[in-house]
């Protein structure tokens, strides 16, 4: 199960880099094969390292999350972050259509 929300935007690297610009530091980032399965607080404290250096500041849920959620690629995320694709296929089934 996933821990976070952070996990799913880990892994979309490219909307970091451009919702946070070039003082992002993507290096100081998790890069876990199951990125779900990290702690939230280990997530939150890399993109925190992440992005501190940046004009819009360190991470911060609040501030941050509901803008970088709207940025993120489906498909990347899908495809990095194994719950995320079964939430997708699960709730596509049960609309009966494809996403």
């Amino acid at each position: 199960m996933v821990q976070s929300v952070e996990a799913w935007l880990v892994v979309d690297r490219a909307a970091l880099r451009n919702f946070y610009g070039a003082e992002f530091i993507e290096s100081a980032l998790p890069t876990h094969a199951s990125i779900e399965t990290i702690p939230t607080k280990n997530l939150g404290s890399a993109l925190e390292r992440a992005t501190r250096n940046t004009s819009k500041g360190p991470y911060h849920k609040i501030r941050h999350c509901s803008a970088l959620l709207k940025r993120l690629d489906h498909t990347v995320v899908r495809s990095g972050a194994s719950y995320c694709e079964r939430l997708f296929t699960t709730l596509a089934a049960q609309m009966g259509t494809t996403i």
